[in-house]
């Protein structure tokens, strides 16, 4: 459960609750972890070898946080400022980030112009 959910960015609950869902383990599984105390940092910490003090909430968010206020941004729905706040970033470094989107961006769009 742990890797999965560290390999699709997803909290550990969205992860069992998933496979609840797609029948892969039984239902009633994250009810369960519940009762039992929950999948706990220090678990996760074992499984992936993350040193305890690089698990710390000043680290930068997942890929899809990134994604998501990216896209947030785009939709004028949050600010540069909420976004920086939100990634635990500098503004410096959000704007190098909204920066890099827009280059993939307009490379993405290159690729599906057609040639006439």
């Amino acid at each position: 459960m742990i890797l999965l959910a560290n390999y699709f960015g997803v909290s550990r609950q969205a992860i069992v609750i998933r496979l609840e869902e797609l029948g892969l383990t039984k239902k009633g599984t994250w009810d369960w972890f519940k009762d039992n105390g929950g999948i706990t940092d220090e678990q996760v910490r074992q499984v992936l070898g993350v040193p305890e003090h690089d698990t710390n909430v000043d680290n930068p968010q997942s890929s899809r946080l990134y994604l998501l206020a990216i896209d947030a941004w785009k939709k004028d729905l949050i600010s540069e400022g909420q976004m920086a706040e939100m990634l635990k970033l500098d503004r410096q470094r959000v704007r190098e980030l909204l920066d890099e989107a827009a280059a993939e961006e307009d490379e993405a769009d290159d690729l599906f112009k057609l040639h006439h």
